[in-house]
């Protein structure tokens, strides 16, 4: 137990009362609607507000999705 004895506590709770589906199920649409879009040729722009989140997202992507280069 820490010694100082605080008097406030802030804490971030943005999703608090909000139930999410299963991640797994996340990541699979997530991949999946990057994939249609990019099939037929779209591209897409994914706002990222946070450095471990963009990182996130692209581990995921690159462990879904294999690219193929552009010859």
């Amino acid at each position: 137990m820490p010694l100082v004895k605080p008097d406030i506590v802030i804490c971030e709770s943005t999703y608090g009362k909000q139930s999410h589906e299963p991640l797994q199920d996340r990541e699979e649409r997530f991949t999946r609607i990057i994939k249609d879009i990019v099939m037929r040729g779209g591209r897409c722009l994914l706002p990222v507000f946070a450095l471990g989140r963009a990182q996130e997202l692209l581990l995921i992507l690159g462990t879904t999705i294999v690219v193929t280069p552009v010859v």
